[in-house]
């Protein structure tokens, strides 16, 4: 190492010289370099008292003072440990710098094992190891002095010396790090041995300089008071001394949220495009702001407590555009910067036609009939899979992801239980990746240039099951979100989440309405608590004019005609009114909404071309080349309905051979 000395003992032997100044006089000499010294300025009103301590001497016979020889070694250690602050900030950052600070090249190469070019991405690389569980685990799983030896030899340069051939010095470096480990603070450097009583000072000197060798312990000043410490890495001793999680349990929370707000938001979008296509923005293919206005009008509100990425307004808007396209409901059509559009299509116009429910059970399967059993990775297309992320993996074919996925959800009770338990217990005890390198399967995948640790292989699967609960379970109606009373998330599967992971054969939605909402006879809709299954159904029916209990939607002609328009027949949105209002409806607004409905009409508009001939023998011959291709309107004029490209093709190219030619 670059500054700390193969021999601690002379070090902590002078400390108490160190401790025995005031925080101003160690500034003062943390400052000092060893050679050139400090002079009357720098000293300030601390001369007196360096002197006196001894920890400084007179620089021949001028106002110049310097170390004195018999401090030289804790004075250049403690200035090493003061220019990387480790305790005052302890992060990967700031570990990066401390090994940078104390380690030459050959021996951050032969610690990582690594013999790379990349400089920067080696010392990351060998931060990010010296901070994980198992780097502690393997010193401490080579429980005999054999397996320790090896140990050493895997992680020490060629050139170096082996600290462990030597049985006290190992025994000795196993006590410090274990004494460190228990100790939930960093521990000051002059009360190291009173923490190891069962081994000699000299031993435990021994002991403290091949811990910091093998980044097992860490060394840095703390504080204004520049007091040296020494300590564990803090996530490493977290983790080593809990206990493993223990399976979930439930808990009672005090509100919850349930909606399957991605399928309505599909159908505030779907029921736009099928009265106009939507335009879209040539430069990104986003919904212009009018649109998206209206669109988010008839969005149910996702309470902000969830905690889920993506609930702003707009992605909402998008993200349920994207999904449309996805599964075959909606597609753009025109040309980017002139009429590009979203406009439904027919399976999507069907869909919107169905019932609430239906329309989610045709959402959930193509989910639960995805044959995906891993993630895909970025290279493939796109689609609406099972997984709702992709990984950049080399993944074995046997490694079946879903099943493990699958069945930490089921495996959960019938009740609440914290978000944060779950993936706690389920990234810890319930691991694919861990169980895979377990038995010695290769696991590859690209880990921002470093060699992943077990941290990072339960990171990755916590982050697949909180995204597929984000993404998948509760936007569709899938997982009963909660809060407890202080403050911790929870869920619960519903019958439709079991449905999408296959454990239930169906399920019901829409049906257990929990607000009383009535129907007033001026066409109010008053909710009398809060329900989003039902807001989102009336904000396809109803203007929206509230966004809280009371008052929040009302009946027009234009809201029911629009309602119409997407696809809701007059039997559909009756019963959905019946269904919905806790008492039987105003006659008079059911015969309005049934007149109004009476009087829709639908007709049909298709694109069609004209052929005007100059004269009716003109006309003639081109009804004989034609065929039944065309069909005369008037005696010179004839129409070519579909005119899609290829039929006007096919008609000019039949005319031209019969001399007759389009201009």
């Amino acid at each position: 190492m670059k500054y700390f000395p193969t021999d601690w003992s002379e070090a902590l032997d002078q400390l108490p010289r160190y401790l025995a100044l005031s925080p101003g006089a160690r500034r003062v000499v943390l400052a000092m370099r060893p050679s050139q010294g400090a002079g009357p300025t720098a000293l300030g009103p601390f001369r007196d008292e360096l002197l006196e301590s001894g920890f400084v001497v007179p620089k021949g016979s001028g106002a110049t003072v310097i170390p004195a020889d018999a401090v030289r070694v804790v004075h250049t250690v403690l200035r090493a440990a003061d220019r990387r602050r480790l305790w005052d900030d302890p992060t990967p950052g700031a570990l990066m710098g401390y090994v940078e600070e104390h380690f030459t090249t050959e021996e951050m190469h032969a610690t990582s094992g690594l013999r790379g070019w990349n400089f920067a991405a080696d010392r990351a690389d060998l931060t990010h190891m010296v901070t994980s569980v198992e780097w502690v685990e393997s010193f401490l799983l080579a429980d005999t002095r054999k397996a320790a030896r090896a140990w050493e030899s895997a992680h020490a340069a060629g050139s170096e010396r082996r600290r462990f051939d030597d049985q006290h010095s190992w025994v000795a470096t196993r006590r410090v790090v274990e004494s460190l480990l228990a100790a939930p603070a960093p521990v000051p450097l002059a009360s190291l041995a009173g923490h190891v009583p069962d081994v000699q000072t000299r031993d435990v000197a021994t002991g403290l300089e091949a811990a910091l060798r093998y980044l097992l312990v860490f060394l840095s000043l703390r504080g204004p008071e520049c007091e040296p410490v020494v300590w564990v890495w803090p996530q490493v001793r977290a983790r080593l001394g809990a206990p493993p999680p223990e399976r979930p349990e439930a808990v009672e929370p005090a509100e919850s949220f349930e909606a399957a707000w991605l399928m309505e938001d599909m159908t505030a979008v779907l029921a736009q495009a099928a009265g106009e296509p939507i335009r879209l923005r040539g430069s990104d293919q986003a919904i212009f702001a009018a649109a998206r206005k209206a669109i988010e009008e008839r969005m149910i509100t996702v309470p902000d407590w969830t905690e889920i990425d993506g609930l702003e307004a707009e992605k909402r808007v998008e993200h349920a555009a994207d999904v449309l396209r996805l599964a075959g409901y909606a597609r753009r059509s025109g040309r980017s910067g002139q009429d590009l559009s979203l406009e439904p299509t027919k399976a999507g116009m069907e869909w919107l036609a169905a019932s609430t429910r239906d329309r989610l059970a045709a959402l959930v399967d193509l989910i639960r009939t995805s044959k995906a059993r891993r993630p895909g990775t970025w290279y493939e297309e796109e689609g609406f899979e099972f997984f709702p992320v992709r990984l950049s993996a080399d993944l074995p074919k046997t490694m079946d992801l879903r099943k493990w996925l699958t069945e930490s959800f089921l495996g959960l009770p019938g009740e609440p239980v914290r978000v944060l338990d779950f993936l706690a217990y389920a990234s810890e005890r319930e691991n694919p990746f861990l169980e895979a390198l377990r038995d010695g399967t290769p696991l590859r995948i690209p880990w921002h240039g470093r060699r992943p640790t077990r941290h990072d292989w339960e990171r990755l699967w916590g982050q697949i099951l909180l995204q597929f609960l984000n993404d998948r379970l509760a936007p569709l109606g899938g997982a009963r979100m909660g809060r407890t009373a202080d403050g911790w998330l929870t869920f619960v599967l519903t019958d439709a989440g079991r449905y999408l992971l296959g454990a239930a054969k169906t399920f019901a939605y829409g049906t257990d309405a929990q607000a009383e909402v009535i129907v007033q006879p001026n066409f109010d809709v008053v909710f009398l608590a809060a329900d989003p299954r039902l807001e989102a159904q009336f904000a396809r029916l109803a203007q929206r004019v509230g966004t809280g209990p009371g008052v929040m939607f009302r009946l027009t002609r234009a809201s029911v005609l629009a309602a119409a328009e997407s696809g809701i027949s007059a039997a559909q949105l009756l019963d959905t009114l019946r269904a919905a209002s806790s008492r039987a409806l105003p006659a008079n607004v059911e015969r309005q909404v049934s007149d109004w409905l009476g009087a829709v009409r639908r007709v049909q508009l298709r694109p069609t071309l004209l052929l005007e001939c100059p004269d009716p023998e003109t006309a003639a011959r081109a009804m004989s080349a034609a065929g039944k291709q065309v069909r005369a309107i008037t005696e010179t004029v004839l129409e070519l309905p579909g005119a899609t490209t290829k039929d006007r093709n096919a008609l000019v190219k039949k005319l031209r051979a019969q001399g007759v030619f389009v201009s």
